[in-house]
């Protein structure tokens, strides 16, 4: 069960539903959040 987690990594993508704001914000509120995921990861 473990080692099929570590074969079948997932590329997660971040879907915006409404925003109101700027194409431009929205990228950097993604970037913003994938950073947080990767450096705040728990098990």
């Amino acid at each position: 069960m473990a080692s099929e987690k570590g074969a079948t990594k997932e590329k997660l993508e971040a879907q915006i539903k409404s925003a109101d704001m700027t194409e431009d914000m929205q990228q950097e509120a993604i970037d913003i959040g994938h950073c947080a995921i990767l450096l705040f990861k728990t098990q």
